[in-house]
C-alpha cells in the first residue's frame, strides 16, 4: 500500500506555490527565503524531505528555515502557528486539519508517495525466523480481504491509505 506526503502552507501562500511540482515547489519557497518548518529529527518524513531538498538542488539554511526536533504532530503546531510551509504525512494532516489554518499546496506527486511494504526475511539469517508465520503475515497483509480494508481506511472522511494488491474486480 502507500499514502502520500502532502506540502503545508498559508492559505496565502506567499511563495505562490499552489498545484506546483513539489519539487519545484521546496525550490520557489527556498527562492523567497519563506517560513519553512522542518521535523529536523532523522524520521522518515525528515528523510523524505531531505531527499526532497536534494532533487531541487537547495540547500535548506536560510534565516526563516527551522528545525523543530519534535514528531509531527508538534512540527504542524508550530508551521501553523508561524504561518510557514511544512512536509507532513496524510495521516497527520488528517488528524490536525480542523485545528490549523495551514492548507495543502502540493499533493498527489510521485515524488511525494509514501510506500508501504513487507518482506519475508530469509530464515539462513537467523534461528529465530519463523517462515511460516512470517509467509502467514505477507499472505494476510496481500489477502483480497485486507487489501479492501486498507482501501477503506479513512481519517475524517479521506481514504488514507491506497492498496497496490487489490485484485482490479474487486
Amino acid at each position: 500500500m502507500y499514502n502520500d506526503f502532502v506540502l503545508l502552507g498559508p492559505e496565502e501562500d506567499p511563495a505562490k506555490v499552489r498545484n506546483v511540482d513539489p519539487i519545484e515547489a521546496l525550490k520557489m519557497i527556498a527562492d523567497g527565503k519563506c517560513k519553512f518548518v522542518s521535523r529536523g529529527d532523522d524520521s522518515g518524513t525528515h528523510k523524505r524531505e531531505m531527499s526532497l531538498w536534494e532533487k531541487a538542488a537547495v540547500e535548506p539554511a536560510w534565516d526563516d528555515y527551522l528545525e523543530s526536533g519534535q514528531g509531527m504532530g508538534p512540527t504542524l503546531v508550530m508551521a501553523d502557528e508561524m504561518q510557514a510551509y511544512v512536509l507532513a504525512d496524510m495521516g497527520t494532516y488528517l488528524n490536525f486539519r480542523e485545528s490549523m489554518d495551514l492548507v495543502p499546496l502540493a499533493t498527489s506527486a510521485e515524488s511525494l508517495r509514501n510506500p508501504y511494504a513487507a518482506m519475508v526475511v530469509n530464515p539462513d539469517k537467523h534461528e529465530k525466523i519463523d517462515l511460516e508465520l512470517a509467509n502467514a503475515l505477507v499472505d494476510f497483509l496481500i489477502s483480497d480481504e485486507t487489501q479492501r480494508r486498507i482501501a477503506g481506511y479513512q481519517i475524517a472522511g479521506q481514504q488514507l491509505f491506497y492498496p497496490t494488491r487489490l485484485d482490479s474486480k474487486h
